[in-house]
Formats: C-alpha cells, sequence, structure tokens
C-alpha cells in the first residue's frame, strides 16, 4: 500500500480510526494550507505558492 509520510507519522504516534479523519481535517484547514487547483486548472508552478508563516 503506497501512503503519505504523515499517515505513516499518524500511525506511528497511535492516531487511528476517525481520529485520522480529524487530524486529516485539522490539516486541510491549517493557517499557510493551500488548497488543491481544480482539475481544469493549470497546474502550479513554484512562483504561485508562498511559504507558510
Amino acid at each position: 500500500m503506497q501512503c503519505h509520510d504523515h499517515w505513516e507519522q499518524c500511525r506511528a504516534y497511535g492516531v487511528k480510526g476517525a481520529d485520522l479523519v480529524d487530524v486529516r481535517q485539522a490539516l486541510k484547514h491549517a493557517e499557510g494550507a493551500v488548497p488543491a487547483p481544480a482539475e481544469d486548472a493549470a497546474p502550479l508552478a513554484q512562483g504561485d505558492v508562498r511559504t507558510a508563516a
């Protein structure tokens, strides 16, 4: 199974089940999070993204 490192770290710290959903939602809404572009949008370029504070 292929998995992002973040989720492997969650498992390592014992976060599982419904708590994974809460963690994912918090990550998506964290300050500095960049929303995913629409499917028909041009790909993001390096200059399109600012470093989070």
